[in-house]
């Protein structure tokens, strides 16, 4: 289990096709003393998913709980209701975590977040609104930071999935059009949305924030600028 861990480790911080192969190979040697590991099977569906191998990493998972991470494999394969059917199968699982979680104020807020987010992707915005309850006090500044991602996604959210809120498409804004005495962040906030980096004044953002962003008076880099800032990235 340690060397399987360590092959594993290597191949998601290094990444490279070589790697993820051996890592794989490694696990199918592993599971053949440790066959009753569930963790290595969802190691192996990571690695698959990194070599965009969606069909095998569903094969991989598809009698296990993790239904968000099928429902994820499905969108990629452009199968939208199969993967609602996963966001579906997940609620309970999270409601009943809630209860296990009162006493940790952070992943109680998250998973709450979570059950929302999974309501938003069935378009069922009555009860994914009944769990955006108020953010605790308690939370720290980052902490809070964290949580309001999912607030502000599931406000501005227009479809796409788990697919978008991990990997969607982000463009880049320019800011010179804002004051520089305001307090970015807020305005930003006021506004409900998140920028993902910022590079001087040009500022990256998710592609569902497109219309918020124009409402401040950001303007679209153009396509020589987003170009080099993606490759500086």
């Amino acid at each position: 289990m340690d060397k399987t861990n360590k092959v594993y480790q290597n191949a998601i911080e290094i990444g490279g096709q070589q790697n993820i192969l051996a890592a794989i190979n490694q696990i199918d040697k592993a599971r053949s003393f440790i066959f009753w590991d569930i963790y290595m099977l969802h190691q192996k569906a990571q690695l698959l998913y990194k070599l965009k191998k969606y069909r095998q990493a569903i094969e991989t998972i598809k009698h296990k709980d993790n239904f968000i991470y099928q429902g994820l494999l499905y969108e990629h394969l452009g199968k939208s209701d199969s993967a609602k059917v996963c966001y579906k199968k997940a609620i309970p699982g999270l409601k009943k975590a809630l209860k296990k979680q009162k006493d940790n104020i952070y992943l109680y807020s998250e998973n709450q977040r979570r059950v929302a987010l999974m309501y938003a992707f069935l378009e069922d915005s009555v009860n994914s609104k009944k769990y955006l309850k108020p953010i605790s006090s308690k939370l720290d500044y980052f902490s809070r930071d964290m949580i309001l991602r999912y607030d502000y996604y599931i406000d501005a959210y227009k479809g796409g999935g788990y697919k978008d809120f991990i990997e969607g498409e982000t463009v880049y804004y320019n800011a010179d059009s804002i004051p520089n005495d305001l307090d970015r962040d807020s305005l930003f906030r006021a506004n409900r949305f998140f920028y993902n980096g910022c590079f001087g004044n040009q500022y990256e953002i998710k592609k569902i924030f497109e219309d918020k962003a124009l409402s401040i008076g950001m303007q679209k880099s153009n396509n020589e600028t987003q170009q080099w800032l993606i490759n500086h990235k």
